[in-house]
């Protein structure tokens, strides 16, 4: 069976031996991850079967931690003792996943999602179901890769580890919001969405920090603890959304992804929208219209005249943030990771038409 020995010190679980300073638990794969990642050699020099180990290099959730732990603080201080056993929260950590194939130590750059206490437990055993089930075939498109989900016990309390690909940086990083992104990150956001949602799964947490941006300028969905099952693919999935008007929309998630986004403008008036943006419809137009729908004639001019002016406000903040937003791209070139994972994301880069091998001693 599959092991991953993780940073611990001072638990109520076997300890593995001869693994240096830091002690460790064992935890044992409880969901298998991608059949494309390779896995540990059992004539490994470690002595254990099918073994991986973790080295944390940094915590990437400190800011979010309600707890209130430092960053880097908290990242040194479990490299150097691996204490989580106070941890009630799901930490998640930038970490190198290590293990020896036919000899050679493999070194992969992964993200290690820590789930202590039976309720973040039980949110993260069904986020590993999610990815090996209903979003299988999107992994390595919009959602990571996932590596696998390993369980085990800390003082009584279920502690599980699930390991993923890194895929870049949160939008929240940023310090903007959706709508103040340029137009092609916000309609690659949309189409990830999209896609999630055509595989008939609802993702039921929509935020900034839960979309990751790659420095290749690709568009990542994450964190789907609190997901669960679409009744049916959505008409909305399906479109191109170059245009849709509110009565159009019947997935209540996508909508409000359009609306966050700034997408397009989604108003309608009787079921007339805007289709080309360049050529909105007329005042004289729309007021026939609204008198055809039973609206009296002073009304009549007053709807069509406001439908005009959400249109116009809508088009000039997309005219006001659009030149920003192209600044914000600049933002993910940039990893900010720490050198030695800087290294193993460059080699990852380089070997993704080989699997995620990254070979950092002989």
């Amino acid at each position: 069976m599959a092991a991953l020995l993780f940073p611990r010190h001072h638990v109520d679980a076997q300890l593995a031996s001869g693994d240096g300073p830091v002690p460790t638990i064992r935890l044992f794969l409880a969901v298998s991850g991608s059949p494309a990642f390779p896995k540990p050699d059992p004539r490994s020099n470690s002595g254990d079967d099918n073994t991986y180990t973790v080295r944390i290099l940094q915590c990437l959730n400190a800011k979010d931690d309600k707890e209130g732990e430092g960053g880097d603080e908290e990242a040194d201080r479990i490299r150097k003792d691996g204490r989580t056993s106070n941890c009630r929260s799901t930490k998640v950590f930038l970490a190198g996943l290590i293990r020896e194939i036919e000899g050679t130590v493999i070194e992969t750059l992964v993200v290690c999602k820590v789930a202590c206490g039976q309720l973040n437990f039980k949110r993260l055993s069904k986020e590993a179901t999610f990815y090996t089930t209903s979003l299988m075939e999107l992994q390595n498109k919009v959602v990571p890769e996932f590596f696998g989900f390993y369980t085990g016990t800390i003082e009584d309390s279920p502690i599980g580890i699930a390991l993923l690909k890194y895929c870049g940086k949160p939008l929240s990083g940023t310090g903007h919001q959706f709508m103040e992104l340029s137009e092609a990150l916000r309609y690659q956001i949309y189409q990830a969405f999209a896609m999630i949602h055509r595989c008939k799964v609802v993702h039921n947490h929509i935020a900034e920090r839960h979309v990751l941006c790659d420095h290749r300028g690709q568009i990542w969905i994450i964190d789907f603890g609190l997901s669960k099952k679409h009744r049916e693919v959505c008409r909305l999935s399906q479109s191109d959304l170059k245009n849709v008007p509110n009565s159009d929309m019947d997935c209540t998630e996508l909508e409000n992804v359009i609306v966050d986004l700034d997408l397009c403008f989604t108003g309608d008036l009787f079921g007339v929208y805007v289709s080309d943006p360049a050529n909105p419809p007329e005042e004289k137009a729309l007021i026939e219209v609204a008198k055809m729908n039973g609206c009296p004639d002073a009304s009549a001019a007053g709807r069509a005249i406001m439908f005009l002016l959400s249109f116009e406000s809508w088009q000039n903040r997309r005219e006001r943030l659009e030149p920003k937003a192209k600044e914000l791209e600049e933002y993910f070139k940039y990893t900010g990771l720490p050198a030695e994972a800087e290294e193993l994301l460059r080699s990852s880069t380089a070997a993704d038409v080989q699997g995620p091998l990254i070979v950092t001693s002989v």
